[in-house]
């Protein structure tokens, strides 16, 4: 871990990782915004994205409270460390720009800032200066758009309270806002409640999932896919109907799992794969082994100790990959993204949604349920039952030739995984036992490679 934070590049990505050091930090230099006075009572890592030697994204989660009454909330926080991204536009400009947007959606501290020591650049939610739309789409819905959701619960003359939740946020990339209604129609005196999902993209982005999403809507082969209600370009925003059900993770986190259920997934995940592929970007090889190169890279600067078995690994797979004909490929298909209806199956979070080789979702999939059983989140019994029902579900309907590339792309799924889990823990007091992990899921990589697991 000493090798990732004390890089000569940034030599202040140790302090900006230092959870009680920052806290003081941000004490120091957020003020609160005209009319506010907020205390940070406590500050948690929640995020990092670090390229070694290059540049950092650190998100944390501020615990703050109102001086005047004494009322908690949480409060999203952006670290960026980035020399070559700070000297875009100066910080000073960057804060007027985001004061020029919607400043009601700004309710804490000044929207931008910057950490001279520590060569930060500091924003905060939902100032975002690679999503210029967030701040006033985090208001609620834009004129534009407010009267396209309210037709969607009827005829009518509406009046409308909404909402607005964020459910997810990856600084500088994408957000999603859950959008909540409750309506009464002015004649007949009927009151309607209607939920919607607005997802908020980097760049040119948005206009790529349109492109994706359009005539995929609704019932696709296999699974059912959220409506593209709208589409926002001078936000960068999709709006999509909410989609029934309960996520596969959530029924595994009670113990609600069966091998029907699990087939009828790989039935669906199949009949998916085989559809069409025409609006989607491709995702190829050269594409598959560069995400591989960067789970390879940030391994070994964090498990230098591993660095031998991880590089064997690698070069196994770069050898084993090769072209062939894409499918619509999800390529983040874990157990969340897929929810359960009564007998139907939605298929939601289409953010990476390519044409590639199919069986790179079935792998991680199958990567999925290992790194729960290996995390101790489900017993080695259950987990190698299900894993089977689900492989043969699949490879069932699939032509014969795919079954012999799952070893690889299982692999190289455990490897993305080992990545994951030891971003998203390591800057945590427990960081040993996902190390544990870590190192299990190489060895589970090792030995699909070597023909032991499938």
């Amino acid at each position: 871990m000493e090798d990732l934070l004390t890089v000569p590049a940034l030599p202040q990505l140790k302090t900006a990782t230092d959870a009680g050091l920052m806290l003081e930090i941000f004490r120091k230099h957020l003020r609160s915004v005209p009319g506010k006075a907020w205390d940070i009572r406590n500050c948690e890592i929640s995020r990092v994205r670090a390229h070694p030697g290059e540049s950092a994204v650190i998100l944390y989660i501020l615990r703050i409270a109102d001086s005047q009454n004494g009322q908690e909330r949480d409060q999203w926080v952006t670290g960026e460390l980035d020399p070559a991204a700070h000297n875009e536009l100066s910080w000073a400009e960057r804060q007027s720009a985001a004061w020029s947007r919607n400043s009601k959606a700004f309710d804490t501290f000044d929207p931008v800032s910057f950490i001279d020591e520590l060569g930060m650049l500091v924003q905060v939610y939902p100032f975002d200066r690679r999503l210029p739309g967030l701040a006033d789409l985090v208001a609620g819905p834009p004129p534009e758009l407010e009267p396209l959701l309210l037709a969607s619960l009827g005829p009518g003359t509406w009046t409308a309270a909404w909402t607005v939740k964020t459910v997810r946020y990856h600084a500088l990339l994408r957000s999603t806002l859950l959008y909540s209604v409750q309506a009464q129609e002015a004649e007949s005196g009927r009151v309607e409640c209607k939920r919607f999902y607005v997802k908020v993209y980097r760049g040119d982005k948005g206009e790529d999932m349109r492109r994706a999403l359009e005539g995929r809507s609704r019932q696709s082969a296999g699974f059912a896919i959220p409506a593209l209600l709208a589409y926002l370009p001078h936000l960068g925003a999709l709006v999509l109907e909410e989609a029934q059900g309960t996520s596969l993770r959530k029924l595994f986190s009670v113990g609600d799992h069966t091998e029907t259920m699990i087939s009828n997934v790989g039935r669906a995940m199949a009949a998916f794969h085989q559809g069409d592929i025409a609006g989607l970007p491709s995702h190829g090889l050269a594409d598959e082994i560069a995400l591989l190169e960067r789970s390879r890279d940030f391994l070994v600067s964090t498990c230098p100790h591993l660095q031998a078995r991880i590089e064997s690994v690698f070069e196994t797979l770069e050898a084993g990959l090769h072209e062939v004909p894409p499918g619509p490929t999800h390529l983040a298909l874990r157990l969340n993204p897929i929810l359960v209806d009564g007998d139907r199956l939605w298929l939601i979070d289409l953010d990476s949604l390519s044409a590639a080789d199919p069986v790179l979702d079935a792998a991680m999939f199958l990567a999925n349920l290992a790194s729960l059983r290996i995390r101790s989140k489900l017993d080695e019994e259950t987990s190698q039952r299900l894993a089977r029902s689900f492989a043969e579900s699949y490879f069932a309907q699939v032509p014969g030739a795919w079954r012999a590339r799952l070893p690889v792309h299982y692999a190289g799924a455990l490897l993305k995984a080992a990545r994951n889990v030891y971003r998203r823990k390591v800057f945590r007091s427990n960081s040993h036992r996902w190390l544990e992990a870590v190192t299990a899921m190489l060895k589970e990589a090792e030995d699909a490679l070597a023909g032991k697991v499938w």
